[in-house]
């Protein structure tokens, strides 16, 4: 028997492997996955930034390959809302975060992420105006 996945079938995959592993971490454990990973992540960021940026960069090349940048966005849209839905049950305690962010100037870093997004926005846009 062999395995054939293509590689939008192995990056969920791994999505459904670590999420699953995520959960049961949780379920049996808040404190571990908050000491072994959160704070790993969050005490780091530039370099969690740097993995973040080239994880993000390789998924993105293989999704490319074999999807359209519509169906990328909509399934981002997808996942927006997810998160969005999650994040809601912490309002209180993120709105101040959010407040002090948008009272900060732009950023570097801040900007290039602006224009990742304006580029995929124009992107997308023009393939769709291409399909009609």
């Amino acid at each position: 028997m062999t395995w054939s996945y293509t590689a939008v079938e192995v990056i969920a995959s791994l999505i459904v492997i670590l999420g699953l592993i995520k959960l049961v971490i949780v379920l049996f454990s808040k404190k571990t996955w908050y000491s072994k990973v959160v704070v790993l992540i969050y005490k780091n960021p530039k370099i969690a930034g740097f993995v973040y940026a080239i994880f993000t960069a390789v998924v993105f090349y293989y999704l490319i390959l074999e999807l359209t940048l519509v169906q990328i966005m909509a399934v981002m849209g997808f996942a927006s809302l997810m998160f969005g839905m999650a994040l809601l049950l912490y309002a209180k305690d993120i709105l101040p975060a959010i407040t002090k962010g948008v009272n900060k100037p732009l950023s570097f870093w801040r900007i290039v992420y602006i224009l990742i997004w304006v580029l995929l926005f124009v992107l997308t846009g023009k393939e769709l105006l291409g399909a009609l």
